[in-house]
């Protein structure tokens, strides 16, 4: 009934272009795409002999041998035109002819207004990229944070909007922001995860608004700020202590090693898995670490403090170092996370031991509190800017102390 409302406004016909026969005798079949007295035309990449068409209805014979076929396609194309044309009425996006042939031959642009393949549609697109591109351009860590970030836009989807898909025009600041509440709240995610998880959303969004599915940013007017957050590392006694603790079990042991090697390299988890003998190098009788960082693909130069290279040589004869070719044999994160649970509880540190805590204990306790410029640790991190190195370093009260006691001696 729409569709015969809207036929003195809008209408979609097909025709032969007789002025471009084709080899094989055949004629092109052209769209006559009509609005507001506009008209534009366009080719439906279809072709049939003069003979086989029927100029009063517009389409194949019902006579010839492949015309049933060819019909149903012109149909398709057709109901998808209009089913384009409704939706831009309906969102109240301007229209011109020219306008509606334009997004009708997008590659894409079903993606945005078919409601089947819509914004989690094309999130799992996305998430089956990166899936193929692990220890290529992404590792392991990034995509397991991009699936949790997609369940937990398809599970809000699927419980707030009750729907299993929504298409991307209809994804609008106000859904974004619930959908930030669903994450916050009903997730019981911290404020800086949150953020996080919104921001490999916008990620995802705007590389659909690059590719023409959307009209309009979905985060437009929306700002993300991450808040001040006390960073867990090892004062200097703390590291002590976990250095001079004896372990009768050799999993603890290793663990340990393994840990302690981080704080006083910087290498994050991945690059310890990694790290062997081509990445180690001498200069002036010092030994170096040059290594690109897993995850942000950046050089970080590391110097080999003595508490490192004991630890190097304590593996440098095992069989799992030699046979996986490593400086060190490591477990699993998780399992490395576990234990050093374990080992804080024996050891009495009162703090989340992780193995990331290595990697902030190396910028603040190990760099930074003596006296090594931001600079300079950002490039043992393996950072572009220093901007990523606040963020592991903290200028602790003993480094204050420290500085202007020195400050004071001079002034006196």
């Amino acid at each position: 009934m729409r569709k015969l409302k809207e036929q003195n406004v809008f209408s979609v016909t097909f025709f032969l272009l007789k002025s471009r026969p084709l080899a094989n005798g055949e004629l092109p079949i052209y769209v006559s795409l009509y609005y507001m007295g506009k008209q534009v035309h366009f080719s439906c990449k279809k072709s049939v002999a003069l003979h086989n068409w029927d100029l009063n209805k517009c389409t194949v014979k019902s006579s010839y041998r492949e015309g049933i076929e060819l019909n149903a396609d012109l149909n398709f194309i057709k109901e998808s035109v209009y089913n384009l044309y409704f939706t831009l009425v309906d969102l109240q996006i301007p229209i011109t002819a020219q306008k509606i042939k334009e997004r009708f031959l997008h590659a894409d642009n079903d993606v945005c207004m078919n409601k089947n393949i819509g914004f989690v549609s094309y999130f799992q697109r996305y998430l089956e990229n990166v899936k193929s591109k692990i220890n290529i351009d992404y590792t392991e860590g990034t995509y397991k944070k991009y699936r949790t970030t997609f369940n937990h836009v398809k599970t809000f989807i699927q419980l707030k909007q009750r729907e299993d898909d929504i298409p991307f025009a209809l994804l609008t600041p106000t859904i974004i922001n619930s959908l930030q509440d669903y994450i916050r709240v009903d997730k019981k995610c911290s404020h800086n995860s949150t953020i996080k998880y919104m921001k490999n959303i916008k990620k995802v969004t705007t590389m659909a608004l690059n590719e023409g599915l959307m009209d309009k940013n979905p985060f437009r007017g929306i700002r993300f700020k991450f808040e001040d957050t006390d960073t867990t590392y090892l004062d200097e006694n703390e590291l002590r202590l976990l250095e001079d603790q004896s372990f009768a079990n050799y999993t603890l042991s290793n663990v340990r090693d393994i840990f302690v090697f981080c704080c006083y390299t910087g290498l994050a988890y991945i690059d310890v898995v990694e790290l062997n003998a081509s990445h180690i190098f001498e200069d002036k009788g010092r030994l170096y670490i040059n290594k690109r960082r897993k995850k942000t693909k950046q050089m970080s130069t590391i110097p080999i403090f003595k508490p490192a290279l004991k630890i190097i040589e304590k593996y440098e004869d095992h069989p799992l170092a030699r046979i996986n070719k490593v400086i060190i044999p490591v477990l699993s994160n998780q399992k490395m996370n576990q234990y050093l649970k374990q080992i804080a509880e024996m050891c009495d540190i009162r703090k989340n031991l992780t193995t990331h805590v290595a990697r902030h204990t190396f910028a603040t306790t190990v760099t930074l509190a003596n006296g090594i410029s931001k600079d300079v640790v950002a490039k043992m991190l393996g950072h572009s800017s220093t901007r990523m190195t606040d963020r592991y370093a903290r200028v602790t009260n003993d480094l204050v102390l420290k500085s202007t006691r020195d400050l004071s001696n001079m002034l006196q």
